[in-house]
């Protein structure tokens, strides 16, 4: 389900060996006490997995939407904007928390790429129909990317596995008619994308600076 790759995304860094590069020490997510580890995955699961999944539901019993993969388009308007908001709501509740903590900052700009990516989807929906299974994979692998390029040592075949994974996926959509081929490839795009540039965002600034 797409809605599980933030809680994916977070158990891979959190869980596997990384060595940070000593210019980006604050964001080595391995290195976090663990009960740091279980309260973020517990928020994320909260706000990107429990809230929506209800949220759907009632939908559902509503008959705003007609099953939970939403195979109209015309049905993803409303699921689509719930889950930007509740990125959102996640990403302000880590932020005003964040000053004075040893949270790193690519924990509240990953809630952040959540809601961008909603609201991304939301405008390209008017169009076509774009993949939400293809648009989670990006962020997982958009997420790993931004994290893993501020260390010097990480399990480098995650990355590879994860694009398999993708693809993998992406095939079974294809194959099962749920979405073309341009669906796929833009979803994935948009995910990928918006997650990295959302991540390095302080990377940004000092470049621009």
């Amino acid at each position: 389900m797409p809605i599980l790759m933030p809680i994916y995304s977070l158990l891979i860094v959190f869980y596997t060996e990384s060595q940070e590069d000593y210019i980006f020490n604050e964001h080595n997510l391995w290195n976090l006490p663990d009960e740091i580890k279980w309260s973020l995955i517990k928020l994320f699961f909260v706000f990107c997995v429990i809230a929506p999944g209800i949220s759907f539901l009632l939908l559902r019993n509503r008959k705003l939407i007609s099953n939970i993969e939403m195979d109209e388009k015309k049905e993803r308007f409303v699921p689509i904007f719930i889950m930007g908001l509740y990125c959102f709501a996640l990403f302000y509740l880590l932020y005003s928390k964040t000053e004075g903590s040893i949270i790193p900052k690519l924990i509240y700009l990953f809630a952040l790429s959540g809601a961008a990516v909603s609201f991304i989807n939301l405008f390209l929906n008017w169009f076509f129909k774009v993949s939400l299974h293809a648009t989670g994979l990006g962020i997982l692998i958009g997420f790993l990317i931004a994290y893993y390029s501020h260390q010097q040592y990480f399990p480098f075949y995650l990355l590879p596995l994860c694009v398999v994974f993708s693809g993998v996926v992406m095939s079974a959509r294809y194959y099962l008619n749920k979405h073309s081929l341009k669906e796929l490839l833009i979803g994935w795009g948009v995910g990928l994308t918006t997650t990295f540039i959302c991540c390095k965002i302080p990377d940004i600034l000092i470049l621009w600076n």
